[in-house]
């Protein structure tokens, strides 16, 4: 009797599903990006920088000032996007800004896990300056209320995106305030994603976009 109640168990377990065991997602890689704010080869110390994952638009990671040699560092920066550094209170949320220097925000940078990734920024106070460099550097001089800087453009202007990842700027633009909106646009040059006010897209969903 004893036998066939144990062998009833058995059979019993047998037919329970196996709970699988999930393993943890593997941790994100980071890596540290650091650099020397200067005019001329002069440090620029104390000024707003500002680090964004992603893009010019994204939200905030790290805002801090650099040190009396102009220095900036940011740790535990993630290495799957580019770091995109601002400065002189590019992103309007801090503050901070100061009327000597432009406000600006330089192309993404993709860093390398675990290691120091250097990344210098330039600042020019005189807007004849800083026109040559944008026509030298094969760009266009934009000015807009609350901008003014240098247009790049890009070579996938205009294709079809649900995500930043997909576009050279790392902004997907919407084409419209329609909040179920899915896809959007590669924004055409530097001047097109910054003065777009429609929203952005994400992973297929429409979110807000500040715009100059």
């Amino acid at each position: 009797m004893r036998l066939i109640i144990a062998l009833a168990i058995v059979s019993v377990l047998a037919l329970l599903p196996i709970q699988h065991a999930h393993s943890a997602p593997p941790p994100v890689k980071t890596g540290t990006i650091y650099g020397k704010v200067h005019q001329d080869g002069k440090a620029v110390r104390n000024i707003l920088v500002e680090v964004m994952i992603g893009s010019c638009f994204s939200p905030v990671f790290k805002v801090l000032s650099t040190n009396n040699a102009g220095f900036y560092r940011v740790d535990n920066v993630r290495v799957d996007k580019p770091a995109h550094v601002a400065v002189n209170g590019f992103s309007k949320s801090n503050g901070g800004l100061n009327k000597r220097y432009q406000a600006n925000c330089g192309k993404g940078v993709m860093l390398r896990a675990g290691q120091l990734n250097r990344h210098n920024i330039a600042l020019i106070s005189k807007p004849d300056d800083t026109e040559q460099q944008c026509a030298t550097a094969g760009g266009t001089w934009f000015f807009n209320i609350g901008f003014r800087g240098c247009s790049y453009p890009y070579n996938d202007g205009g294709k079809a995106c649900t995500d930043g990842k997909q576009c050279q700027d790392g902004t997907c633009l919407a084409t419209s305030r329609d909040q179920s909106a899915t896809t959007g646009v590669c924004p055409a040059a530097t001047s097109s994603a910054i003065s777009n006010c429609s929203g952005m897209i994400r992973n297929s969903r429409w979110f807000p976009k500040p715009c100059a």
